[in-house]
């Protein structure tokens, strides 16, 4: 078994020390607040320790960045464009609500449908 000498430990040493520590409540991003006092659309976040809650998320952002790359500017979306995505994203149908989409889910849950929105 070899020894990781001098330099591994201090290189392992060193490469614990400059990971950023976080605390529960840390991760939401600046100015969510702001954001939905301005919109009035309420912002959830995943809690840490709960994978269960960041796995829709992550599926959701997978399936907006077919529409939006990452890096594009969104300076340059228009609302329709926007309207259209959103739309899209409604519509498809998805494993986890047996092959229907959000929107037909919606509407089961909720008995109403409003396609105007």
């Amino acid at each position: 078994m070899q020894s990781r000498g001098a330099t591994g430990n201090r290189l392992a040493t060193n490469r614990r020390k400059s990971r950023p520590s976080r605390k529960e409540g840390d991760e939401k991003p600046q100015g969510y607040r702001e954001l939905e006092q301005s919109t009035g659309v309420r912002c959830y976040f995943a809690y840490l320790h709960r994978p269960w809650q960041r796995g829709s998320n992550e599926n959701f952002n997978g399936l907006l960045r077919q529409y939006l790359p990452k890096g594009k500017s969104l300076s340059r979306v228009c609302q329709s464009e926007c309207d259209r995505i959103v739309h899209k994203l409604n519509t498809r149908p998805r494993k986890r609500y047996a092959y229907k989409a959000p929107i037909e889910r919606m509407q089961q849950l909720s008995g109403v449908l409003h396609l105007g929105c």
